[in-house]
C-alpha cells in the first residue's frame, strides 16, 4: 500500500507540474502536451511492481458493462466528432459572428450575448468543443473591437463548465458517472435541468458584478461578413447531431446503449461527408482535418487514469473516502468533495474515484442518488477552479497563452474560486430540493 500511495503522489505531483508549466513534445507537425502520458506512465510503474495485476487490468478494459473505459471514450470522441465537423463547415463562427454583431458597441450586451450564444452550443455539443471553437474567435473580435478580453473569455469558459451538467452528453464525468449508476438520458435530464439553470444564472452574475466596471466601457467593433463556409456540410453533420441527440434520449426505449448510437452516427456521418465532397468535387481536408482534429490526448489521460483508480480501489481507499463524507450531508459533502478533487488529480479520474466510492459504499450511503448528481455538478463546476480542474481548463488557459492574452496561474485560480464557490453552492442547494 506504501509503495502504491508514493508512485500515485508522484504521478498527481508531475502530473500538476507539467499541466501548470505546458511541457509539450513535437511529433511531426503535431505537438503533445506531456502531462496526457504521466498517468500512464503512472500505471505501468504500479504494474510493474505488482500492485496492478495485467489481467484484471485487461478484464476491466474489456468487460461488458456500462463503465468499460472504451466505451465511454468511443461515446466521447464520436459526439466530438459532429463538433468538429461544424467547425470545418464554419458553423461556429457564423453562430459566433451573428450574435455578437447584435451588441453594436455595448460591451454589456456583448456579454449576455456571448453568454447565451455559448450556453446553447454547450447543451447541444460539450464543453471541451465550445473552447476549442469558440475561445479563437471571442480573442480575435475583442482585439479588433479593442476591448479587454477577459470579462468575455472568463464568462465563455464559466458558461461553457456549467451549462455541460444539463445533459448527459455534456461531458465525459456526466457519461461515466451516468453509465455507472444506470441513469438514462431523461431521468438525467429531469434532474439536472433546475440547478444547472440555478448554476448558469449565479455564475453569469458573479462574472458581470466582477467586471462591470470594465463591461462599461464602449467598443468600436468592425462589421463582419456572416457566411457559413460550407452550408451543406453544416446541413449534413448539424441533421447527424441532431438524430444522434434524439436516439440517446430514446436509447433506454430502444434497449441500444448510447456508445454505439453516438458511433454509429459518426461513422455514418463521415461516410456521407467523404460521398459530398467526392460528389461536389470539393477537397477532403474539411474531413481529413476533423480527424485530426480529435482530442485524442484524452486517451492516454484517460486509461492511464483509469488503471490509477483501479488500484485505489483495489487496495482499500474507498471506504476511508467515505468514512470522510459519512457525516455530512451527501449532496454538499459529495459536490464540494469532487470539486476539491478534480483540481488535485483532474475531475476525469476524480469522477471515476468518487463513482467507485459510492459504488463500493452503496448500502452505507444515507441517499445514494443525491451523492450521485453531487458528484456530477462537483465535476462541472469544479472544472474552472483551477486550470488543472478539466481538460477542457487545459485547453482554454493553452489556447490564452499561445494567442497572448495574459492570465497568469494564480489570477485564474483567484478567479475561479470568486465565480465557482457560490456558483456550486447554489447549484447543490437546488439539487438538494430536487432530489
Amino acid at each position: 500500500m506504501i509503495f502504491s500511495a508514493i508512485v500515485i503522489a508522484v504521478t498527481i505531483a508531475v502530473l500538476l507540474f507539467f499541466i501548470i508549466t505546458d511541457k509539450r513534445i513535437k511529433i511531426g507537425k503535431k505537438s503533445l502536451g506531456l502531462y496526457c502520458l504521466v498517468p500512464l506512465i503512472g500505471a505501468v510503474v504500479l504494474a510493474i511492481g505488482g500492485r496492478l495485476p495485467l489481467k484484471e487490468l485487461a478484464d476491466y478494459f474489456v468487460s461488458d458493462t456500462a463503465v468499460n473505459p472504451i466505451k465511454i471514450l468511443s461515446l466521447f470522441l464520436s459526439m466530438t466528432v459532429f463538433s468538429v465537423v461544424l467547425d470545418e463547415a464554419g458553423f461556429f463562427t457564423y453562430v459566433a459572428n451573428l450574435a455578437v454583431g447584435k451588441s453594436g458597441s455595448n460591451q454589456r450586451r456583448l456579454f449576455f450575448i456571448v453568454y447565451l450564444t455559448v450556453a446553447v452550443l454547450t447543451v447541444f455539443t460539450s464543453n471541451d468543443v465550445v473552447i476549442l471553437t469558440v475561445t479563437p474567435f471571442v480573442i480575435a473580435f475583442c482585439r479588433q473591437a479593442d476591448c479587454n478580453p477577459i470579462p468575455h473569455l472568463l464568462l465563455e469558459f464559466v458558461t461553457a463548465n456549467t451549462w455541460s451538467m444539463l445533459l448527459v452528453i455534456g461531458n465525459p464525468t456526466n457519461i461515466y458517472v451516468a453509465s455507472a449508476f444506470g441513469i438514462t438520458f431523461w431521468e438525467y435530464l429531469t434532474t439536472m435541468v433546475l440547478p444547472t439553470l440555478a448554476g448558469g444564472i449565479a455564475s453569469c452574475a458573479v462574472v458581470y458584478v466582477l467586471f462591470r466596471k470594465s463591461l462599461a466601457k464602449p467598443m468600436s467593433p468592425e462589421k463582419t461578413e456572416c457566411k457559413l463556409k460550407d452550408k451543406p456540410l453544416a446541413v449534413i453533420a448539424g441533421v447527424h447531431l441532431a438524430v444522434c441527440v434524439v436516439l440517446l434520449a430514446v436509447s433506454n426505449l430502444l434497449k441500444i446503449e448510447m456508445w454505439l448510437i453516438s458511433v454509429s452516427l459518426a461513422l455514418l456521418l463521415i461516410v456521407c461527408t467523404l460521398i459530398y465532397l467526392a460528389v461536389r468535387r470539393k477537397p477532403f481536408s474539411p474531413l481529413t482535418n476533423s480527424l485530426k482534429r480529435l482530442p485524442y490526448e484524452i486517451i492516454p489521460f484517460v486509461v492511464g487514469m483509469f488503471a490509477i483508480v483501479l488500484v485505489v480501489g483495489r487496495e482499500g481507499w474507498c471506504e476511508r473516502i467515505y468514512r470522510l463524507f459519512e457525516n455530512f450531508n451527501p449532496v454538499f459533502a459529495y459536490g464540494f468533495g469532487t470539486a476539491i478533487c478534480s483540481n488535485l488529480i483532474n475531475n476525469i479520474p476524480a469522477t471515476v474515484l468518487f463513482s467507485q466510492v459510492l459504488t463500493s459504499c452503496a448500502t452505507q450511503v444515507e441517499s445514494l442518488s443525491a451523492a450521485v448528481y453531487a458528484t456530477i455538478a462537483g465535476s462541472n463546476v469544479g472544472a474552472y477552479l483551477t486550470p488543472v480542474g478539466a481538460l477542457a481548463g487545459i485547453m482554454w488557459h493553452n489556447i490564452l497563452s499561445h494567442s497572448g492574452v495574459k492570465l497568469s496561474f494564480g489570477k485564474f485560480c483567484l478567479y475561479g474560486v470568486i465565480v465557482a464557490i457560490p456558483t456550486l453552492a447554489l447549484t447543490l442547494f437546488v439539487l438538494a430540493l430536487v432530489v
